[in-house]
């Protein structure tokens, strides 16, 4: 797949991604290209601007190959919906400096996990005190989604090596779309009722395309389209904005990048307990953290097992844990183990930054806390939050003893809206070993 760009011409926003038709074609792809004529924003929004957007696919399996657009309107946010609807697919471009005075020639290998395919130049020419760009395509079609998958590009010449990492994590694009046709087989001369689905999952607007060709010898019936335009006897088109979804909150078993690693073996020191160490809190300055679609600088962090994003409650997180969500203060709670925990009685509390040379992650650790007067009942558990986004999850270093009254959850600002995961009254569910928020 070709490299993604988008530049501005004079008064055109000209932009691309993925294989033009005559690329396609020269790779030996039977495809079928569209070309749709639409403002970038619905009729009734002012300021819009008309856009022309070409889609490629593969004939058969339908599977979108690459986009071009043009226009004065918005035509950079359409690429981008295309980019997340390409299969798993995706190119970037990296560049390297030779800071040297000899030209280097380096010879390119991938070492990657079976259901993940990188593809490199063989080699990559740079010159003395100069730089070059290279194009690595990541396929992760094969790669469910949710999960984290590690490779390496290692450079060599000679006797001399360099490595470069990849790390990818497969995740569902925001906009999804889906189509079911009743009855899905049908005699000639027979009608089925096609329905398309289509449900923006990100909070903020989205502008999409939506072509929707039928296949050989099926035909529209004519002014039966609701909700699209149709385009002569055998296709349609929608074009306008989905607005942003409510957000909600749920927890799951999705394995996050990282698992739980002890910040003591990082070279962490414990952080001396609060005044009161059995239901006290600190306050926690300089965090960068977007939740629930507001961005965070700072967090109550409670002795008993919660996070609070932001500071409105002022209050440390009591030991009568209960269901969540619940508008009784504190709110906006990461519960990762609530329950009445003891940092008097055994455990140590960590607090530390880490990280993998892409991501910061600002990471919160109860190590072997003890419940209150039950020192053989402990915890060891962590919130990671990765810094400037809203990318949080939680992992488990062990339990012992009694493990029935804890919670674990989250909620809104306001306790409206949350999800309880585990909790005495869900003796149901398993105990946790990763969720991600």
């Amino acid at each position: 797949m070709s490299s993604t760009a988008c530049l501005k011409v004079f008064d055109l926003n000209v932009g691309r991604s993925g294989l033009s038709a005559q690329q396609a074609g020269a790779l030996g792809l039977a495809i079928e290209t569209t070309a749709v004529s639409a403002p970038d924003k619905p009729h009734y929004y002012p300021g819009a601007k008309p856009a022309v957007l070409k889609l490629v696919a593969e004939r058969g399996t339908r599977r979108l190959l690459g986009i071009q657009g043009v226009g004065l309107g918005e035509v950079v946010k359409r690429i981008d919906v295309a980019i997340a609807a390409m299969a798993g697919r995706l190119t970037v471009q990296r560049t390297v400096h030779n800071e040297t005075n000899l030209p280097r020639n380096w010879k390119l290998t991938v070492e990657a996990p079976p259901d993940l395919t990188i593809t490199v130049p063989k080699h990559v020419q740079v010159p003395r005190n100069g730089a070059a760009s290279f194009d690595i395509t990541v396929d992760a079609r094969n790669v469910p989604l949710g999960e984290v998958r590690h490779a390496s590009i290692e450079f060599k010449q000679g006797n001399e090596y360099l490595h470069f990492p990849v790390t990818i994590v497969r995740q569902q694009a925001a906009v999804l779309m889906d189509k079911v046709c009743e009855p899905a087989q049908l005699p000639v001369g027979g009608t089925t009722d096609c329905t398309i689905t289509i449900e923006n999952t990100a909070s903020t607007p989205a502008e999409v395309v939506v072509v929707d060709q039928l296949p050989d010898r099926l035909s529209l019936i004519p002014d039966s389209v609701v909700g699209a335009q149709p385009e002569g006897n055998n296709r349609l088109v929608f074009a306008g904005s989905l607005m942003g979804a409510t957000p909600g909150l749920r927890l799951d078993d999705t394995v996050p990048l990282y698992g739980y690693l002890p910040l003591s073996a990082y070279g962490f020191t414990p952080i001396p307990p609060p005044s009161n160490a059995d239901d006290g809190a600190y306050l926690i300055s300089g965090l960068d953290f977007v939740y629930q679609v507001v961005q965070y600088t700072d967090a109550i962090w409670s002795v008993n097992g919660t996070l609070e994003i932001g500071t409105a409650s002022g209050l440390a997180a009591s030991a009568a844990n209960g269901l969540m969500p619940d508008a009784t203060p504190p709110n906006n709670l990461l519960a990762a183990w609530w329950t009445d925990l003891d940092l008097s009685t055994g455990g140590e509390w960590y607090m530390g930054a880490l990280s993998d040379g892409v991501n910061v992650y600002d990471i919160f650790e109860w190590s072997n806390l003890a419940r209150f007067a039950d020192p053989s009942s402990t915890a060891s558990f962590q919130i990671w939050l990765a810094r400037g986004t809203n990318l949080a999850w939680f992992t488990y270093g062990g339990f012992t003893g009694d493990t029935a009254d804890g919670t674990v959850g989250v909620e809104n600002a306001n306790g409206t809206v949350g999800y309880t995961y585990y909790s005495v009254s869900y003796t149901h569910l398993t105990l946790p070993t990763i969720y991600s928020v």
